[in-house]
């Protein structure tokens, strides 16, 4: 079978269709911001970020922000793609599941998929869709869900998750899990006022690391 790309940078790999990806790092360390990077180029007429453009649809899933703060995730995807920013993205659809259960986020995040049938999955972030993120039994049993989900709807889920304090490596059983049976980890980190992005496992080539700073507008640019 042929691997089918959905995000590439610089013609390097970082995503296709039918896997799942982890975006790894500490707090604060702009992981949502890569995400939103990553959304925007793809969707951007020609590009942005070194991302290929495709005019894909895609499900942005956020279990713990406001509206508020979820909309502005959405205005930098429109600011990206040079859209005005009171408008709605045609290709991208949004799920807010902060006041629900883990279980009920999960059952939210199948239907959603079955219904829109998204070709990249944003799940920003994915312990929350757990009772607990330590539980082996539980944490296994997730991770191949998600799998069986972007295999079974041709989609790329790319997972948000938290490093363990002072490490690189994801949080609990479930991060543990996930850095094993994803395509592509990707870590981020603070440096000074930049962001680092390494390719910490890839099952294709690595992408070369690369940089980003926030502008005065908010959006993320390539250092």
């Amino acid at each position: 079978p042929i691997i089918k790309p959905i995000i590439e940078q610089n013609g390097m790999m970082i995503a296709s269709l039918g896997n799942i990806s982890a975006v790894v790092g500490a707090a604060k360390s702009k992981k949502t911001f890569l995400c939103t990077a990553l959304v925007g180029g793809l969707l951007a007429e020609n590009g942005d970020f070194g991302i290929e453009p495709r005019l894909t649809k895609v499900l942005w899933v956020d279990t713990e922000q406001s509206r508020e703060h979820i909309q502005k995730i959405l205005f930098r995807i429109n600011l990206m793609g040079c859209m005005p920013i009171d408008m709605d993205h045609v290709k991208i659809l949004t799920q807010t599941l902060r006041e629900e259960s883990p279980e009920k986020r999960l059952s939210l995040l199948n239907y959603a998929i079955d219904y829109h049938r998204p070709k990249l999955v944003v799940v920003d972030r994915v312990s929350d869709l757990l009772t607990n993120s330590n539980n082996l039994e539980e944490s296994e049993h997730l991770i191949s869900h998600l799998l069986t989900l972007s295999s079974l709807y041709s989609c790329h889920i790319m997972c948000v998750l938290h490093t363990n304090p002072n490490s690189d490596k994801a949080r609990g059983h479930l991060g543990s899990t996930l850095m094993r049976k994803a395509e592509t980890v990707i870590f981020v980190h603070r440096v000074g006022e930049a962001s680092l992005v390494e390719p910490q496992y890839c099952r294709n080539m690595p992408f070369e690391r690369f940089a980003f700073s926030i502008n005065e507008e908010g959006i993320p640019e390539l250092c």
